[in-house]
């Protein structure tokens, strides 16, 4: 079997551990590993932690209060948890679920090729291109499908995944959550897919799950109740309600602060800053910088506070 592995930004890694001590950066990057691995929090036990890091539970304890401490680690209602590593689970949820979709697709489309190939033959004809037939519906399995007619051009371009997670945050009112799972917002996207609408089908019943008191640490919570909600999938070119300007604005804002912090960047959302098409404005841009000016001075001042006192 494959191993599975997880992309490291070598330059980012170091400059983020740079306040740690080679003690405090090894136990950092175990528990990193442990989060990929779980594909979510660690429990916050110090005998499990004793046992990750081959030390004694009180040695345990102090490395995660530094941790913590340096805001490297925060602790959620699913146990211990990584910013960085969740998002990273994130853009792998949103990969799953669009092999899913395209497997699901794939696989529908093989069907009704397999039913026409059978209902143009008389039933005591064996059809003679029988074999070749199966060689064009496994070409058509490995390759991308594209929906096709004209009700599916008029559907709406998917939400990058940025404005959608500060769209599903703002609605159940998680905007500064921290657990995992709501950084992984392939559920939705799944759902978008199969028809349902954010702003008639999806949203409404996030707000109505939090006016009811309910909490969850993960989208796939609310899957269950939109596919039960009354209203049902959006019909094929149905228009949706207009996009809130100030929604937008958040998720081109974290886009852009992710880039000038980290030089996050999905081809996805376009071309990037300073390239033609770019469709961040300027304004979001300087504030971007602003706000990554304010994290790098924070980052100095904690480096700095850790450091030892010098007699």
């Amino acid at each position: 079997m494959k191993g599975e592995f997880y992309r490291m930004e070598y330059e980012a890694w170091d400059e983020g551990t740079d306040a740690l001590t080679l003690e405090q950066e090894a136990a950092y990057l175990r528990l990193c590993h442990q989060m990929y691995r779980r594909r979510g929090a660690v429990p916050d036990n110090p005998a499990t932690l004793a046992r990750l890091w081959r030390c004694h539970p009180n040695k345990a304890r102090k490395l995660l209060g530094d941790l913590l401490a340096l805001g490297k680690v925060t602790r959620t209602e699913g146990g211990l948890a990584n910013a960085r590593v969740a998002r990273e689970l994130h853009h792998r949820g949103i990969a799953s679920a669009h092999r899913a979709e395209a497997g699901r697709t794939g696989g529908l489309r093989s069907g009704e090729t397999r039913r026409k190939s059978l209902t143009g033959h008389d039933p005591d004809e064996a059809p003679a291109s029988s074999g070749a037939n199966q060689r064009r519906e496994e070409k058509s399995r490995e390759e991308p499908h594209h929906a096709e007619g004209p009700e599916t051009s008029q559907q709406p371009p998917a939400l990058d995944d940025r404005t959608l997670e500060a769209a599903l945050r703002e609605a159940a009112g998680f905007d500064n959550d921290p657990s995992p799972g709501l950084f992984v917002v392939g559920p939705v996207h799944a759902l978008m897919a199969e028809g349902y609408d954010l702003d008639r089908h999806i949203l409404p019943v996030v707000r109505s799950l939090k006016a009811q008191g309910k909490r969850w640490s993960s989208w796939r919570y609310i899957v269950p109740a939109v596919r039960e909600h009354k209203a049902g999938p959006a019909a094929p070119g149905a228009a949706s309600a207009p996009e809130d300007p100030a929604r937008i604005r958040r998720g081109l804002l974290a886009m852009a602060r992710g880039f000038v912090l980290e030089e996050r960047w999905s081809d996805a959302w376009g071309p990037r800053r300073g390239e033609p098409g770019c469709r961040i404005p300027d304004a979001v841009w300087r504030e971007a910088d602003d706000a990554a000016d304010a994290e790098r001075a924070a980052r100095e001042e904690r480096r700095r506070a850790a450091e030892p006192a010098h007699p």
